[in-house]
This record gives C-alpha cells, sequence and structure tokens, in this order.
C-alpha cells in the first residue's frame, strides 16, 4: 500500500470508520459507536495537495450519544491530491513511473508535516490562548512507522463557512483578528520551554514547497497567463525575478535569514494565505475569522514570513500600498501586548526589514493561484485578480536597479521613492582601481519614507576604461589586445557572490562595506555590472609614504583572521564557487601581458641602485615565471594544509582608514573582494605587511609578533573549530612567500603617481633578495623552472 495510491476507506484512503471511531472512544472515553446513519461528504475537493478533507455525521449509538459531536471534520493525511497533480489519462507508463518515484520520495515528507500539525494542536490545547483562533481538536493519529498509512486530525465542524479565494479582496478592519492570531502566535513560540520548542521542527518548508511542488509545468502556466494580461515590459520582468525564485540553491540561503538580519528565529504559520483561514461572511459587508488551519508547516522563521503573505494575498493591491506601514506598526503593537513581561524578540526596524526582504518571495506564493483563476474564474473574479497582481508585479521594481540585500539576493522593494531633481554624480577613487569606475551618488530622494534612505552611497561600475587609463599612465597605447579583459566579468560577479556570502554568515570583524543593492553580469554580452554600497566620509586615501603604527596593524589583521574563520565554517557548496587560485598566478597568467610588465620592470629598475639591478632583473624575470607562478596555486597541497579563504588582493588601496586625532589609522572598511579565492594562509598577511609600513625596518623587526596576533584573532573567530594549520606552518609560509609579495609590491609602486622617492623600496629589494635565497636553498625542487 502506498499514500498516493487509492485505499478502501474514508474517500478511497487507507483510513476507515472503525479507525476514526476506535481513536476518538478513546480520546473521548465514550463506548458509544456509529451508527448506521453514519455518512462523509468530500470536502477539500481536491485543493490541497497534503490530505483528504471529509465532514462525517457519525449518528451516534449508546448511553453518552447526545454529548458527542453529531458531525465533525477529519483531516486524513494522504498523496491523493498530489498524485493526481502528476496523472493524466494520457500519461505514459515511463510518466505514470516517475509519478510513482516521486510519491515515494515525498512520503517521508508527509509523515513529517502531519506529525507536526498534530504536535502543534496538542501545543494549542496544553497554553490555550484566545487570540489565537485554531479550530477545537477532538482527537489526532500519528504515523507510527514510514509504511503506517493511516493518520488523520477530527476537528469541529464550524457551520456557514465561506470559500475566500486568493483573488478576493479583503478589509483592512477584517484581516486585523488575523493579524493579532499572528502576533499571538510568535509570542506562544517565545513563552514555550526549550523542551517544547524542540518538538516543533525546524522544517524548511518554503525551500521544499517550491521544489517539490512547483515544478516546470507551474511556472511556465504561471509565466505564459500573466503574459495575456500584464503589459508587454512588465510580464518580462516578472518573469525574469520568478526565476530567481524558483532556483533551488536560493532556499539554501533563505533558511537562515534570522541569523542574517540578527535575530532569533520566531514562531511563524507558514503558509498562511486565505484558504488556509475560515472565514464566515456577515449579513451585511465583510468578513469574520472563525479559525486559523493547516498548521502542518509551523516552524521557527523569521518575523514577517506570515505577515508578508497574508497582506499580498488577502488585500487589494491599492489597499496594501495604502496600509501596509501602518498593519506593520499594528502588528508591532500587538506583539508587545502579547508579549507582556517577555522581552520583544526583534525592534520594529528589524520587523519592517524582514517584510522588505521576504515580499518578492510572498508574491510568487500567490501567482499561480492567480493564474488559475485568470484562466477559469468569472470576469469579475479575473478583474479583481489583476488588480492585485498588477500591483505585485509593478512593486517588484526592475531587475537591475531594485535595491535588495546582496547577501540573499532577493530583489525587493525597499522603497516607492524615486530619484530628485537635485540628483548629483561625483567620480571618485581616480586612479585606484584597475578594473572598475567609483561613483558617489546623492540622489535627492522623493517620496514618503525619504528619512529611511540613505542620502548618500557610492556605485562601483565594473569597467575595463580604469585599466585603460592606468596603462596610458606608465605609457602603454591602448589597443584591442590591451582593453580586452575576458575576466572582468567574472571577478564582478565572483565579489557579489563573496558579498552573499558575508550576508549569510554576518560578522561585523571581517570590516566588509554595507551593499545595499548590486547587478551581476547576466551573459558574456551584458555591458552593465555594478554594485551599490555605503559611503564612508573622512577616508584617508593611502599611499606608500604613509605610515600606519604597530598597535592599528594589530587590529587590522583581524579582518583577515574573520575572512579565514569564515572559509573553515563554509559548507562544500557554498565553496564551489570560490577559485583555487593565488594572486601572483593569476596577475601573470591571465591578467599582465608581456608590454605591462616590461613597463613595470624598467620603472623598478631605473630607481634600483646600479649594483642590485642585474640581480634585481633576474628576479623579476623568475617571479613573473607563467610556469613557477602557476606552482604557487599549489602551496596548500605542497604545505598540507587546507586552503582558506582569502581576499588575495590585501594591499593598502582595498583598505578603507581614517586618520585619527593621534596620527594614526583606523580600518573602517576592507573592499575589492572580486580576487577572493581559497588559497594558502600567508597570501594576505604578506601582501598586507609590505604594502602599509613606510620604514620596512618596522616589518623586518617585528613580522612575527604580527603573525602571533594574527592567528591568536584566528583561533578566537574559529570558536572552538580546529584551525587548519599550526602557528609553526604559518611562521614557514610567510617565509616562502615573502619574496613573492615583495615582487607584488614593486610592481604595485609603479603605478603610484608620487613624484617623491619611496625609502621602503629599499627593504622590499633587501627582503626579495635575501628569503629568494634562503627559499631555493631549502625547496630547490620547487624553485626549478621550465
Amino acid at each position: 500500500m502506498r499514500l498516493h495510491k487509492a485505499g478502501e476507506g474514508l474517500l478511497k484512503t487507507h483510513v476507515t470508520w472503525d479507525d476514526v471511531m476506535t481513536q476518538i472512544q478513546k480520546d473521548l472515553g465514550t463506548s458509544s459507536v456509529f451508527g448506521d446513519g453514519k455518512t462523509v461528504t468530500d470536502l477539500g475537493d481536491m485543493k490541497g495537495a497534503m490530505s483528504v478533507i471529509g465532514l462525517l455525521v457519525a449518528d451516534w449509538q449508546g448511553e453518552d450519544a447526545q454529548k458527542l459531536p453529531s458531525k465533525f471534520v477529519v483531516k486524513i493525511g494522504s498523496q491523493l491530491a498530489f498524485a493526481k497533480r502528476y496523472d493524466s489519462a494520457t500519461a505514459t507508463d515511463f510518466e505514470k513511473q516517475q509519478n510513482d518515484v516521486r510519491c515515494q520520495r515525498m512520503t517521508r515528507f508527509f509523515h513529517e508535516y502531519h506529525d507536526c500539525e498534530v504536535e502543534m494542536y496538542n501545543l494549542f490545547e496544553k497554553y490555550d490562548h484566545p487570540n489565537l483562533s485554531v479550530p477545537k481538536i477532538y482527537t489526532a493519529k500519528n504515523y507510527d512507522s514510514i509504511d503506517d498509512m493511516k493518520a488523520f486530525i477530527v476537528m469541529e465542524y464550524i457551520e456557514n463557512l465561506v470559500s475566500v479565494g486568493a483573488h478576493e479582496p479583503i478589509s483592512v478592519q477584517d484581516l486585523m483578528p488575523v493579524v493579532r492570531g499572528v502576533t499571538a502566535l510568535q509570542a506562544f513560540g517565545e513563552k514555550l520551554s526549550s523542551e517544547n520548542r524542540r518538538k516543533i521542527r525546524n522544517h524548511d518548508f518554503v525551500g521544499r514547497i517550491f521544489n517539490e511542488f512547483l515544478d516546470q509545468d507551474i511556472i511556465l502556466h504561471t509565466k505564459r497567463t500573466l503574459e495575456k494580461w500584464l503589459p508587454e515590459k512588465l510580464a518580462e520582468k516578472v518573469s525574469g525575478v520568478l526565476d530567481v525564485y524558483t532556483d533551488p540553491k536560493f532556499f539554501v540561503k533563505l533558511k537562515n535569514l534570522p541569523e542574517y538580519l540578527g535575530i532569533k528565529p520566531v514562531l511563524v504559520h507558514s503558509d498562511l494565505w486565505s484558504m488556509n483561514m475560515l472565514w464566515e461572511r456577515r449579513s451585511g459587508e465583510g468578513f469574520d475569522l472563525r479559525a486559523i488551519i493547516d498548521w502542518q508547516s509551523a516552524a521557527f522563521s523569521h518575523p514577517a514570513q506570515d505577515l508578508c503573505r497574508l497582506l499580498i494575498s488577502c488585500l487589494g493591491g491599492q489597499t496594501r500600498r495604502d496600509h501596509w506601514e501602518s498593519i506593520l506598526k499594528q502588528f508591532y503593537s500587538f506583539l508587545l501586548e502579547e508579549l507582556g513581561d517577555t522581552p520583544a524578540p526583534y525592534t520594529f526596524d528589524q520587523l519592517e526589514e524582514s517584510y522588505f526582504m521576504y515580499f518578492s518571495l510572498s508574491a510568487f506564493f500567490v501567482l499561480p493561484g492567480m493564474g488559475c483563476i485568470t484562466d477559469v474564474g468569472s470576469p469579475k473574479d479575473r478583474e479583481k485578480a489583476e488588480e492585485k497582481v498588477v500591483a505585485m508585479a509593478e512593486d517588484l521594481g526592475p531587475l537591475d536597479v531594485t535595491l535588495h540585500c546582496v547577501g540573499w539576493n532577493l530583489r525587493h522593494p525597499w522603497t516607492t521613492c524615486k530619484f530628485g531633481p537635485g540628483l548629483s554624480v561625483e567620480r571618485v577613487g581616480e586612479g585606484v582601481g584597475f578594473m572598475s569606475r567609483m561613483a558617489l551618488i546623492r540622489p535627492d530622494w522623493q517620496g514618503d519614507d525619504v528619512t529611511r534612505l540613505p542620502e548618500k552611497f557610492v556605485v562601483k561600475i565594473s569597467s575595463q576604461l580604469a585599466m585603460i587609463e592606468a596603462n596610458e599612465g606608465i605609457g602603454i597605447e591602448t589597443n584591442e589586445d590591451t582593453v580586452e579583459m575576458p575576466h572582468l566579468r567574472q571577478r564582478h560577479n565572483l565579489e557579489v557572490h563573496v558579498y552573499e556570502l558575508f550576508g549569510k554568515h554576518y560578522n561585523p570583524d571581517l570590516k566588509a562595506p554595507k551593499i545595499f543593492a548590486c547587478k551581476r553580469f547576466d551573459n558574456d554580452a551584458d555591458l552593465k555590472g555594478f554594485i551599490i554600497m555605503e559611503h564612508f566620509e573622512n577616508i584617508h586615501l593611502m599611499n606608500y609614504r604613509d605610515e600606519v603604527p604597530l598597535d592599528d596593524i594589530v587590529l587590522a589583521l583581524r579582518p583577515l583572521a574573520a575572512l579565514q574563520a569564515l572559509g573553515v565554517k563554509l559548507s562544500e557548496e557554498q565553496k564551489e564557487f570560490l577559485p583555487v587560485r593565488d594572486f601572483a598566478d593569476y596577475l601573470v597568467n591571465s591578467f599582465f601581458d608581456e608590454k605591462m610588465l616590461e613597463s613595470a620592470f624598467e620603472g623598478i629598475l631605473s630607481k634600483t641602485p646600479a649594483q642590485d639591478r642585474e640581480k634585481l632583473s633576474e628576479l623579476l624575470k623568475f617571479y613573473s615565471d607563467p610556469g613557477f607562478c602557476r606552482k604557487l596555486s599549489t602551496l596548500p597541497d605542497f604545505w598540507g594544509i587546507r586552503p582558506v579563504l582569502a581576499h588575495n588582493d590585501m594591499w593598502l588601496m582595498n583598505a578603507l582608514w581614517t586618520k585619527k586625532e593621534d596620527g594614526g589609522f583606523e580600518l573602517r572598511a576592507i573592499v575589492d573582494w572580486q580576487e577572493v579565492s581559497l588559497t594558502h594562509p600567508v597570501q594576505d598577511v604578506c601582501r598586507f605587511f609590505s604594502s602599509l609600513f613606510l620604514e620596512g625596518q618596522q616589518r623586518q623587526n617585528c613580522w612575527e609578533c604580527l603573525l602571533s596576533y594574527f592567528y591568536t584573532f584566528l583561533e578566537n573567530e574559529l570558536g572552538g573549530r580546529k584551525a587548519p594549520y599550526s602557528f609553526q606552518q604559518l611562521v614557514e609560509c610567510y617565509k616562502f612567500y615573502l619574496p613573492v609579495a615583495c615582487f607584488l609590491a614593486l610592481t604595485d609602486l609603479e603605478y603610484d603617481k608620487g613624484t617623491t622617492e619611496i625609502k621602503k623600496r629599499t627593504f622590499i629589494i633587501q627582503d626579495l633578495f635575501k628569503y629568494h635565497h634562503r627559499n631555493v636553498e631549502k625547496y630547490p625542487d620547487f624553485y626549478k623552472t621550465d
């Protein structure tokens, strides 16, 4: 027997009259039995995908028959409705076989969710709360094993109910009891004991629903339906955004949304829309809430999950636009009342942020149902549905400019405000980067909620123009060969991916800037890729003549340690987008061309004392040898350690500093994450040390002490996890890689536009000579070149 196969019990399930009667007798303490006049009527009509619903008239016979409910609802766990979606008279034998496999795979899923609903009703009964609006439960039976076909819930039957579809608008006033119920549920969850909280499994309901129920046929049908009555550009936009929210990888991120927002998960229904509420129509106009049902998806999740779905599915489009903010405020007021002396699990601002982040996903829960209404509904129903969907589609915002959280790749309506007539754009960072242009934008926001929007922000636009200017600055002519940078799009998209990881694993120690929005390159022909980030005031643009005190350097090592610790914590799936590569390998084999290196070496040697030029010339050629640089990407294997996460381009221009009153510097942010990779442990610290000190003697005297601080920070950031290498390995790696870092520092210096000689050049060359000689003697095989 299988849950998706018809049985001989009630409504073609495997649950029989005797099963229900025996369970009622046990839990209600009665010896009465069902009479010959018993009947069952199908109430669900295949509306639900996870159960069969029947109205049972018992015709009780016995001494206490008058005390028992004469009729009641039985909700039977079943896959019949789910299986019917994939079955048809024209299905081939192969398609029928695939349907069987799909349903068998989903059996455990159905069991889990039925048992979760039973547990929720048990908790509701134990902690009765009038504002929760749940039906009365007479008895319930869980699945006893994976092979058990008999599980059901028996609940009260409520008279005079009406079906309220997703197209039907409900007034704000009529919706308030549901809003109150959601806050009562969250407060209820906060007051549960740890033992009872553990009884509510942390289901990934949203991800599993999209992965298992919304197949490509439904998505394609929804797109085609929307195309019929949405303006072309609006339909195209919705179709594109739909692709984002039906990507299974997206839901891996979604589970950690509370962590990203910095709040504790709260108890939510997870599937709160009009069809999961029981409504009675008033004699005049409007509806009265009688109960909220279908609790099988209850979970601990983020605070606006229920509220978003509720407002989108139940309110008219314009009504939602006009009242969402006041409803959120009323919601939070209700929550504080329900909590009493219990601390609130989040602030109002966090609730509002949660609403913005979940809006678009909630919209796509509603759209498939709306598509069905436009096909089979009445003209009046279609008009109501259209009003809701057009408003939803417009509020999603254009894909390439809508502000959204990069860490979660959620395109949501942060605001309906627009740029004003005072809009200004100022170029910043001129001559600093090679792969982008930076603009400071003052948007002059116009609209109702301008106070919560950034007054100004920085846009990083991926562009080859900066590279052209840098080349021309050192005398390299511009042509197609020097302009072509095939990896620019990949680097930009990698940086976006890194910011997504930072969002999911938020850690202020990383010192990453706040990201407001981004746009990836969609294909090899796309010319528009950008990142919008916060603007830092009073930044001191560093150069090689600045000296950063040791105390300030020590504090700046913490973000590099936090980055490596993050890499240890990432799953294999999260790492699959990260290249395994040394930065010098990338520069020599993918970035520098012969003319660029020739120009840089000529400048370096011209500033070098005559007695050192021949030796330095040999080493510059050696460290720019493509074969040797490819070996550098194998260093983790060479040393027998796990690759760690590194910024990979950690020089002074990629760190934003503020100058302090005492003459020192405070690190505000680390930027330009497009070169991140999994590599050896000293990639960043070597580059960092060779870039930041005016007096090279200071680096030569203090490097081991600084490495000790770095390793201590790493152990603290790991929080008990095993370090990927020992301190002794870190020291040896530093000695090995320092000449490579010195080579990179010398090439960096050639892009410095200062006119005065830089003293640290001398110490960089000293270390290059010293440690190259040391490494050749200790690792002769590695230093052989073809």
